[in-house]
This record gives structure tokens, C-alpha cells and sequence, in this order.
């Protein structure tokens, strides 16, 4: 049976039978079999396309917060979401970030609003403001309900990958499919899953993923072009640390 064959596999909650061994035993299939292998082949314009998106979806404290100045950060994050990059972005990418963008926004919605830039409004919410902001910085809206479910998708996914979105590439459709929908398992034993076949992975790929990930946060932030971060020695590095022996 293939790996992602298990993908309509039955629903698991938050019971006492949840986390049986058949429960847990879907974990192994929620990541490739060919993990590091499919790693290396496809990390380099993943590593280029992620940090673009982090640059381009910065929020900015100098700019003005306006459905103008975030259209570009929405025009990309909608893309990546569609499967506009994939393979090398898969949507899962925009999943994640969507939910730490949305984040952001309300944060920054606070931080205006005791500024006195944004009125404040009976009964609205700052997390209200940041889905009425985002829909309409984009080119074609979308419902609020929806933008509520892609959050929660990227919620579901960042329990599996933590602080390292590189280890996105090493889970399967199979988990993809449990994250997507809830109801295969509720939050609380989808987080058990992924985070049992995230101890599987071989350790060296967990540690290229997590400094990766710090390289494009902090690429992004310094409007570094990640094509230089490239040629500085990090595509050598990266490969000798996935075939670095146990």
C-alpha cells in the first residue's frame, strides 16, 4: 500500500481509544519515505521561494496600515495557498504562514488602535479587523469562514513543524489530508500524530530544517536575496549535514 492510500483513513478525537496503537500506528505514514531524499532535491527553491514570501509579507511598523500596502503580502500569500508554487512552495506553506500573517495583523490592528490610527468599533474584534483587512486587500474576496478554516489548517500544520516550516517538505499527503480536514482527528490527536512521526525523521534533517528556517527569518528581515545566502556555502553545508553519518 502506498503512503497515501491511508489518506481516508478513519476519524480519531480526544477519547480514551484516540491514541490507540492504530491511531498512532498512521503516523508512520504521515511522512514521505523518501524524506531526506525528496529534501535535497527540492530544499533550494524552497529556501528561495519561503524567504521571498517572508520579505514580501513583512508588516512593516514605518508603513501605514492600509488595504493598499498589504495587497502585495496578500497577493502572495493567496498564491501560494492556490498551488501557484508548488511543487516547491506547496500550499501547506501558505497554510502556516497565513495563520502567523493573520497573527501579526491583529497584532499590529492593537498597536494602531492605541495610537489612535484606528477607530476603535463596539463589538469588533481586533481578530475581526485583521479578516476584514486581509479580505479586502485581496484581488478576488474570499469568505471570512473560509479564511477562518485556512487558518485553522495552518494552525493544525504549525503543531507539526513548530519554529522549523522546512520540515513541511517531509510530511506526506496522508498528513496533509489530516490536517485539511479536522474531522479525521481533532486538534489534540492530530497534534499527538505528527508529533510521533516528527521523532521518526532522521535527526539530521530536523536540524538542517530548524537552522534553515532561522537563515530565511533572518534573510527575510535584512531584504537579503536568498540567492546570495546560496552561494555563501550554505548549498555545501546543507549537504553535508544530510549525509553526515550517525
Amino acid at each position: 500500500m502506498s503512503l497515501d492510500e491511508n489518506a481516508d483513513s478513519g476519524s480519531f478525537h480526544g477519547n480514551s481509544s484516540a491514541l490507540s496503537d492504530v491511531a498512532l500506528g498512521l503516523s508512520r505514514n504521515f511522512v514521505r519515505l523518501d524524506a531526506t531524499q525528496f529534501f535535497a532535491r527540492t530544499w533550494e527553491p524552497t529556501f528561495i521561494a519561503w524567504t521571498t514570501l517572508l520579505s514580501i509579507t513583512q508588516i512593516m511598523p514605518s508603513v501605514p496600515l492600509t488595504v493598499d500596502s498589504l495587497a502585495p503580502a496578500v497577493r502572495a500569500l493567496d498564491g501560494v495557498i492556490s498551488g501557484k508554487d508548488d511543487p516547491y512552495l506547496p500550499p501547506r506553506f501558505g497554510h502556516v504562514h497565513l495563520f502567523h500573517f493573520l497573527g501579526s495583523l491583529k497584532s499590529r490592528i492593537e498597536r494602531d488602535k492605541k495610537c489612535g490610527f484606528i477607530e476603535a468599533k463596539n463589538h469588533v474584534t481586533n481578530a475581526a479587523l485583521a479578516y476584514e483587512f486581509y479580505r479586502n486587500a485581496q484581488d478576488n474576496p474570499t469568505t471570512t469562514s473560509r479564511l477562518r478554516r485556512l487558518r485553522l489548517i495552518g494552525n493544525r500544520w504549525k503543531d507539526a513543524v513548530g519554529s522549523s516550516p522546512f520540515l513541511l517538505l517531509a510530511f506526506s499527503k496522508t498528513a496533509e489530508s489530516f490536517a485539511k480536514y479536522p474531522s479525521k482527528a481533532d486538534n489534540n490527536t492530530f497534534r499527538s500524530l505528527v508529533l510521533k512521526a516528527s521523532n521518526d525523521m532522521p535527526e539530521e534533517l530536523k536540524n538542517v530544517c530548524h537552522e534553515l528556517s532561522i537563515i530565511a527569518e533572518h534573510e527575510a528581515a535584512n531584504n537579503s536575496s536568498p540567492d546570495d545566502i546560496l552561494k555563501s556555502g550554505l548549498r555545501d553545508c546543507v549537504k553535508e549535514c544530510l549525509l553526515r553519518p550517525e
